[in-house]
């Protein structure tokens, strides 16, 4: 069990690296916001989340296009940092657990943030249908 545990963490780890050399390769700028949309970094985000917990990408996707000085997750969710990872990160079963409701109401106030890239919150609708 504990072994498991742990190759899943690994597995999550090694397919994050993808995701944070685009994030780091794609400046804000790029995106624009409003309804632009960048179609390859879409298609980028799309697959480089895939076995990733939507929990564990979304404070990456929103501290890089949402603005350093953004609202965390936990300060969406109105909780202390320390609830939220103890209430929502304490590993990737418990993460995917809670990504419908944490996903949802982040996803509630982004849609208001004009300053959120469309093709964030396009990412955030399509992981909570799926």
């Amino acid at each position: 069990m504990a072994a498991d545990a742990v190759d899943e963490a690994l597995k999550g780890l090694t397919s994050l690296v993808p995701l944070l050399e685009t994030v780091q390769a794609t400046p804000r700028a790029k995106l624009g916001v409003h309804e632009a949309v960048d179609d390859e970094f879409e298609q980028q985000l799309e697959d480089q989340t895939q076995e990733l917990p939507t929990l564990l990408c979304l404070p990456i996707l929103l501290h890089a296009y949402g603005g350093s000085s953004g609202p965390s997750v936990a300060d969406i969710l109105e909780i202390s940092e320390g609830e939220y990872r103890r209430g929502c990160l304490s590993g990737f079963a418990r993460a995917e657990e809670c990504a419908d409701a944490v996903g949802a109401r982040v996803l509630e106030v982004i849609r208001r943030d004009a300053g959120v890239p469309r093709v964030v919150v396009q990412w955030l609708e399509r992981e909570l249908m799926d």
